[in-house]
């Protein structure tokens, strides 16, 4: 039901009523809080609204409950570029690492994140803790062989392709690093 509630706030936001477009979306949030989808469409009108601040927290709060939730951090991104807040996605995503130590996804966030600041050795070791939570994830292993190549360090970025599990055979996924 919170698909047809975004389209009635849809329809309020084009009909240029972004009250009744807010309140649409905040009476679903009440009713089904698990949605992301619903905060990130009441952080966008509440951005709309000139209410950027807000726009944000709400947001976060939806990155915290769903941070695989790809909009909301491709949002978060333009939104913190606008508001000329450069650590914001990198303090977001850190403290999901703290928040959920163990979630090899918080700390593949983080890492994408400190790459995108050039930070390229944090990235290879919140990569690596990635890795330790979980060595099957192969995207691990591919965000760590660029971000190895990024600063230069070839050799070991053709190792990575490589992982244990995998014996000889490169995975398919790895095999444009190699």
């Amino acid at each position: 039901w919170g698909e047809t509630a975004r389209l009635l706030s849809e329809a309020y936001r084009k009909k240029g009523d972004l009250d009744a477009a807010r309140a649409e979306i905040e009476r679903v949030i009440v009713s089904d809080p698990r949605d992301v989808r619903n905060y990130g469409f009441l952080a966008e009108l509440m951005w709309q609204q000139d209410q950027k601040q807000d726009a944000v927290d709400t947001l976060v709060k939806a990155l915290r409950r769903q941070p695989a939730y790809a909009w909301g951090w491709q949002a978060l991104r333009n939104w913190a570029a606008e508001l000329k807040q450069s650590d914001l996605v990198t303090e977001v995503t850190r403290e999901l690492t703290e928040q959920r130590p163990h979630d090899y996804q918080a700390w593949l966030l983080y890492a994408e994140s400190l790459g995108e600041r050039d930070q390229v050795d944090q990235a290879v070791e919140a990569l690596d803790r990635a890795i330790d939570i979980n060595p099957t994830n192969l995207d691990a292993y591919n965000q760590k062989s660029f971000q190895l190549a990024r600063a230069g360090r070839f050799d070991e970025a053709i190792e990575v392709t490589c992982p244990p599990q995998c014996g000889e055979q490169i995975p398919l996924e790895l095999q444009a690093r190699a």
